[in-house]
């Protein structure tokens, strides 16, 4: 199934049509990902900046007092050592802390330089075909071995995509690091004011002005860098659907005595939670299946499954809800016309809404292989059902040659076929 155009820009959650928008549109969001992980970064070390000019005096008090216990002119107590040692490796754990924080740093400038690049490259490039002047030249240079530059761009892009892995492992030491000085702050801070106890250095109002500046900065940037390790995975979670599609072998139909039988056989086999559902609830799909709606209408579908999602792991990944859900399938005989699509959508919402769970699959079965129009084609990519956190695009599925073909196909990051 195609349409005469390769559809607009569209919200991508599970569902990926085209490989190449879907990575624009991935791109757009690295953008705006590494600007804010970036300031974060440099805000962390300009607070521990300040804290190390503020150690500056304590560290001077500490060597003067070891030195001169050291050529007999101060007598040096078991529990000055202590306080002394104490302080120093304060000190030292908050240089490793700076320098940790550096380190990240350059690591996601490189992250930059490189997937950012790339991105801005796929973006320029709107065809993702060899060209026929490319194709005609490798038939007349058989030796010559011609790759499509869009594709060399996105196994380039493949190779920055790896460094996330470590990206977020870094992040979190920075996190790390971070909390733990924090709390090394904020227990100065209770022991000075509290038992009038210096654990660090002695506070005047300049420095314990600043102190407070540091405080609050560490926390701005330690929530920030949270919020920042939850889009690292959801970037590589998407590069990953992106890549399950990119690289997808084709999809055999299974055996079944209609297409209906068939699909459901497919859907039970190979979407994680549907499996898991009906293997815990031990129930299947229901056959022409009348539900009535919130509004009070019913409305009738070909198959119709209702479960719970029971993936946590997974789900929260993809973003998608916990609870109950529902795998809408109505059959197509004729021509799928929008009007059509506009009445399933609306039918799956007025039901949802009544149940009080979100649509996993709508699923429009083509029963004998068509081309859609533009507009359905762009509609199903550009109008998502958005229940409960998630988004979920209708779906429009055919065989064709004993091959499913999908508009759009419903990935999980998983390699299908």
């Amino acid at each position: 199934m195609e349409s005469k155009t390769t559809g607009s820009r569209f919200f991508v959650s599970r569902a990926v049509e085209e490989p190449l928008e879907a990575t624009v549109e991935l791109g757009e969001h690295i953008k705006h990902v590494s600007k804010k992980v970036d300031l974060p970064i440099k805000l962390g070390i300009l607070a521990f900046v300040i804290f190390l000019i503020l150690l500056i005096p304590s560290i001077y008090s500490i060597i003067s007092y070891i030195w001169s216990g050291l050529l007999g002119g101060t007598e040096l107590t078991s529990e000055s050592l202590i306080n002394a040692l104490t302080a120093v490796l304060i000190i030292i754990f908050l240089i490793a802390v700076i320098t940790t924080s550096l380190l990240y740093l350059i690591q996601i400038n490189k992250f930059n330089s490189l997937n950012l690049q790339r991105c801005c490259a796929v973006t320029d490039i709107t065809s993702a075909r060899i060209s026929d002047d490319a194709k005609s030249s490798k038939e007349k240079k058989p030796g010559k071995h011609l790759k499509n530059p869009i594709f060399a761009l996105l196994d380039l892009e493949e190779e920055s995509m790896h460094m996330i892995p470590q990206i977020v492992k870094m992040l979190r030491f920075c996190v790390f690091f971070i909390g733990i000085t924090l709390v090394i702050l904020i227990l100065t801070y209770v022991l000075k004011f509290g038992l009038d106890y210096d654990l660090l250095f002695s506070m005047d109002p300049i420095r314990m002005g600043l102190f407070i500046v540091v405080i609050v900065k560490l926390i701005v940037v330690l929530k920030l860098l949270m919020d920042t390790e939850n889009d690292f995975k959801h970037i590589h979670m998407r590069h990953n659907i992106i890549d399950s599609v990119r690289f997808a072998k084709d999809i055999s139909v299974p055996s079944g005595e209609s297409q209906l039988d068939r699909l459901i056989v497919y859907l039970r086999e190979n979407d994680p939670y549907i499996r898991s559902s009906v293997l815990a609830e031990k129930k299947g799909f229901i056959r022409e299946a009348k539900l009535k709606g919130q509004s009070g209408k019913n409305h009738e579908f070909d198959a119709y499954l209702s479960g719970m999602n029971i993936l946590k792991d997974k789900s929260v990944a993809l973003g998608m809800p916990m609870g109950k859900f529902g795998v809408f399938i109505r059959i197509f005989k004729e021509d799928i016309t929008l009007s059509k699509l506009n009445t399933l959508r609306d039918s799956v919402i007025d039901v949802c809404n009544s149940q009080n769970m979100f649509p996993l699959r709508i699923i429009a079965l083509q029963w004998s292989i068509k081309v859609l129009s533009d507009e359905v084609y762009e509609y199903v990519l550009d109008k998502p059902i958005m229940m409960k956190n998630t988004l979920t695009h209708l779906e429009v599925i055919a065989e064709d040659n004993e091959v499913y073909s999908f508009i759009p196909m419903i990935s999980y990051g998983e390699r299908l076929g």
